[in-house]
C-alpha cells in the first residue's frame, strides 16, 4: 500500500532513469568522507542515500536540502587530508570537489520539485 501511495503521490523514484546513477554517485562521497576522516559529512550523505534506497523522494529531497552547499563552513568547504600512501592533499582535495560536483548535479536534477 505504501508503494502505491508513493507512486500516486509523485513521491516515488523508481521510474526515474537517473535513480541508479544518483544512488551510485551518492555512495561514493559517503565512502570518501569516511576514508578521509569526515564522519559528519558521511552521515549527511548517507541520510540522502538511505532515502533514495527507500524510494522516498520527499525524505531524500529534505536530507539533500539540509546539506549546506556553497560558501564558508559548508559541505564543500573542506580540504581533506591525504588518506592513502600515494595520495597528496592536493589530489584528495580535487577528487573531493569532483565527487561533490558530480553528486550535487545528479541529486539536484533528480530531487528538484516537479511542476
Amino acid at each position: 500500500m505504501r508503494r502505491l501511495w508513493h507512486i500516486l503521490s509523485g513521491n516515488s523514484l523508481r521510474f526515474e532513469r537517473s535513480l541508479a546513477s544518483t544512488v551510485r554517485a551518492t555512495r561514493v562521497p559517503a565512502k570518501f568522507c569516511d576514508d578521509h576522516d569526515a564522519p559528519d559529512k558521511a552521515r549527511q550523505v548517507r541520510a540522502v542515500l538511505a532515502a533514495l534506497e527507500a524510494d522516498d523522494r520527499l525524505a531524500a529531497a529534505r536530507a539533500f536540502k539540509a546539506i549546506p552547499f556553497g560558501g564558508n563552513g559548508t559541505f564543500a568547504d573542506w580540504w581533506p587530508p591525504a588518506a592513502h600512501e600515494r595520495e597528496t592533499e592536493e589530489y584528495a582535495g580535487e577528487v573531493f570537489v569532483a565527487l561533490t560536483v558530480h553528486w550535487y548535479e545528479l541529486a539536484s536534477e533528480l530531487l528538484a520539485p516537479r511542476p
